[in-house]
């Protein structure tokens, strides 16, 4: 039998019955609402869904269920939710990583990845010293961590770990900070990089940091997760946040389940990789011991979009090639040409998802010879090329400026050189 195309089937899908989706959603948290765009921009204009939406508790899984939809896209938070939801045969997604197992299709992000490119944004600024605050109530958390110990255990860096329930209170979440987050943070040996399981835990840490007279990001660098923007730009200083493709995971999710409702086979769990870390003030330093590869980074860091190569920042630092070489292998575990194209793809992939660029226009804005030299690197770093990354983290939603280049002690800082 032929295969049918996309046109086919939105004419097919037009002539059929339109389907009742049930919808249980937070949609008073970032993550939510960008899943939430996401199943829209699938069911619109290929599908005919009728969708009804709520919060994902109890007593509106009991509603939804009453009003037999046809499929049910949702964040299982709960083992109580799983019962009624297999009992009523439904198709079902879930779009949570709260509960460790369950018997529905997933789509989700990486918690992994996440975890391991926290630590890869840490690491490549010079840390040794590494905290992590988490949710104990969230298997995605625990994932998270476990990502970032492995990445740090690579290069032989310890972890300290703080947890805390998910609480709506927020006075308990300011009892807990006040009893257990500052005495932690305190005891963290400095200067320090924290992760923490979101933007909102991570303003909980700022807000240790200041009460405990701690300088963020001098004495501790503060990174969340989701880059939402009510957090992140109003803390002090502004907050760093790995960019997730919350969106696609909706998309994906829908697809998924209009899959299961029309009796066709699926691949579950779905999981998407992270986008990037938007860095802002909370990060925008540098750990590193050796003030001439820290001389180094800085000028890289600067200038790394100006088709700069090893011997330009030779020239910028007084030291031979060979010593620089050594000694930057020695701190930071690559080479002076490695992270000049580390820090060009990191930019490049902020570019892919927040611009529609094209990649030899992206290419030679990054410092790249060409769109071939950009997607040699790039899939030598990333293990994929760049359309395939635009595609998996794909969020048509306003442009975002490029993340600022790391900024440095002034005591490590050295004058930029004339062009």
């Amino acid at each position: 039998m032929a295969r049918r195309t996309r046109a086919q089937r939105i004419v097919d899908n037009r002539a059929a019955p339109p389907r009742r989706i049930a919808l249980l959603l937070q949609l008073k948290d970032k993550w939510g609402r960008e899943q939430f765009c996401g199943i829209g921009r699938f069911a619109w204009p290929a599908n005919r869904w009728i969708i009804r939406s709520g919060v994902p508790d109890m007593a509106n899984l009991a509603e939804a269920l009453d009003w037999k939809p046809d499929g049910i896209i949702m964040q299982v938070t709960s083992p109580a939710m799983i019962p009624p939801l297999q009992q009523s045969g439904i198709p079902v997604v879930n779009v949570s990583s709260r509960l460790a197992s369950h018997p529905f299709a997933q789509a989700e992000m990486d918690y992994l990845a996440i975890g391991r490119m926290a630590a890869e944004h840490f690491l490549a600024k010079g840390f040794r010293n590494y905290g992590y605050f988490g949710n104990s109530e969230s298997h995605g958390s625990r994932l998270r961590e476990e990502g970032f110990r492995q990445r740090l255990a690579e290069d032989g860096c310890a972890l300290s770990v703080l947890t805390m329930e998910r609480d709506e209170g927020v006075y308990r979440h300011w009892r807990m900070a006040q009893t257990s987050l500052m005495p932690w943070v305190q005891s963290l040996p400095r200067p320090v990089a924290v992760f923490s399981f979101d933007d909102a835990y991570a303003v909980l840490v700022s807000h240790a940091c200041l009460e405990s007279g701690l300088a963020v990001p001098e004495q501790v660098a503060l990174l969340g997760v989701e880059n939402d923007e009510v957090f992140c730009h109003h803390n002090f200083p502004p907050l760093s946040s790995i960019q997730t493709a919350q969106e696609q995971v909706g998309y994906q999710a829908a697809r998924l389940l209009e899959r299961m409702m029309s009796g066709r086979a699926i691949k579950s769990p779905i999981s998407l990789p992270p986008v990037s870390v938007v860095e802002r003030a909370s990060t925008s330093i540098l750990a590193i011991e050796d003030p001439d590869v820290a001389m180094a980074v800085r000028f890289i860091n600067d200038n790394a979009t100006r088709r700069i190569n090893v011997a330009d920042v030779v020239e910028a630092v007084p030291l031979s090639r060979c010593l620089l070489e050594r000694r930057f292998r020695r701190t930071l575990k690559r080479t002076i040409l490695d992270e000049i194209q580390r820090v060009r793809v990191e930019r490049t992939k902020h570019m892919l998802v927040t611009t529609r660029d094209s990649v030899p226009s992206i290419a030679r804005a990054m410092g790249f010879r060409d769109g071939i030299h950009l997607w040699a690197v790039f899939r030598k770093l990333t293990g994929v090329s760049p359309d395939a990354f635009r595609r998996a983290g794909d969020q048509p939603s306003a442009p975002q400026p490029a993340p600022p280049p790391a900024a440095v002690p002034a005591a490590l800082a050295a004058p930029r050189p004339a062009d």
